[in-house]
């Protein structure tokens, strides 16, 4: 009974936890492959039919799907300093399509290229995440060709963040204000903007 009730109470730490949530495109051969510095719990669907739907446990989430689409996948990770690792290991950047949830995520503390090269990135999450201890913003954005506006990033604490260099470089349509950021423990801010708004 007592390991019953332990794997229930796990069990609903995972359902009622706030995951990260984003749209995700298969592509030419249904698949969507999202590369992961550590294992996570995730849930899928269809976002034209929530009959197609799945979950699962890994660090690489890498789906073949019945059909081409796009697919709403929220992750739950299962341990401290979390992060992508497209650029490390492969994984597409044409298919990452939008950010609907940040979650109440452990984020790892060096986030640089995080987003690198998602040229068909938006983000209209208006959670705050908790990037304060994170310590690398480095490229995060960049050549992000479709963001515009990241809400509420005025309020993110980056106030840990040692590098912010080319975080937003050649993100062509960027132009969200960032004056309440503070920066104190910046060493640089090396091309930010560099080719954006």
């Amino acid at each position: 009974k007592k390991i019953l009730l332990l794997l229930g109470i796990f069990i609903w730490n995972i359902y009622s936890a706030n995951p990260f949530i984003g749209i995700w495109q298969t592509d030419a051969n249904k698949k969507i492959n999202i590369v992961l510095n550590s294992q996570v719990y995730y849930e899928y669907e269809n976002v034209l039919n929530s009959t197609i739907n799945g979950s699962g446990t890994s660090d690489r989430i890498s789906l073949t799907l019945p059909i081409n689409g796009k697919y709403k996948i929220k992750i739950f990770p299962q341990n401290s300093g979390f992060r992508f690792n497209y650029n490390q290991y492969g994984g597409s950047d044409l298919y990452f399509l939008e950010i609907i949830n940040w979650g109440q995520i452990n984020w790892n503390d060096n986030l640089s290229n995080l987003f690198n090269n998602k040229v068909n990135l938006t983000i209209s999450a208006t959670d705050i995440p908790n990037f304060s201890n994170v310590t690398d913003f480095s490229y995060m954005f960049y050549n992000c060709k479709m963001i515009s506006n990241i809400p509420n990033i005025n309020l993110w604490n980056v106030s840990n963040s040692t590098t912010f260099k080319r975080m937003f470089s050649e993100a062509d349509l960027y132009n969200s204000p960032i004056n309440n950021w503070d920066t104190h423990n910046a060493l640089t801010l090396e091309s930010m903007f560099n080719g954006a708004l």
